[in-house]
């Protein structure tokens, strides 16, 4: 297993997060350990803003944003239509925070496989091996980034 950091830059100046916030820096770090085949889910965040307004963006790779509790949903079909053109190894990551992980987004706590973000979790871990994770300081407000 190699720890060397690429020297390629999937993330560039630019981007318009508060000053000392983590989360560009969390970012450009998966961008290169994924590489450039990678797409981005952003679920309503700061994210959201972070990248910059279109048609500009700070990401070198395709972004998509979603809905709090959409997340999974949109990575699963962002996935299986990669996969329908014969795009395999494109690795699909979704950003969320805490509001779209714990408390809007109910993904995780939600013990109800029939709620709708509930269910957008388990669609993406089921049907891709996807995996929902969340880093955050447990505090649902503007200055924070989970990568999932």
């Amino acid at each position: 297993m190699s720890y060397d950091v690429p020297d390629q830059e999937l993330m560039t100046p630019g981007h318009v997060a508060c000053p000392g916030c983590g989360a560009p820096m969390a970012v450009r770090y998966a961008l290169k350990a994924l590489g450039e085949d990678t797409v981005l889910i952003v679920v309503a965040s700061c994210w959201s803003i972070i990248a910059g307004p279109f048609p500009y963006s700070a990401v070198k790779v395709p972004l998509l944003h979603s809905l709090f509790a959409t997340g999974g949903s949109v990575a699963s079909g962002v996935k299986a239509g990669l996969e329908a053109r014969g795009l395999t190894d494109t690795t699909v990551m979704t950003l969320a925070g805490d509001g779209g992980t714990f408390d809007i987004g109910i993904p995780v706590g939600c013990l109800d496989d029939h709620h709708p973000s509930r269910a957008s979790q388990k669609s993406a871990e089921e049907r891709h091996g996807g995996d929902h994770g969340c880093a955050s300081h447990s505090v649902h407000c503007y200055c924070h980034c989970c990568v999932s």
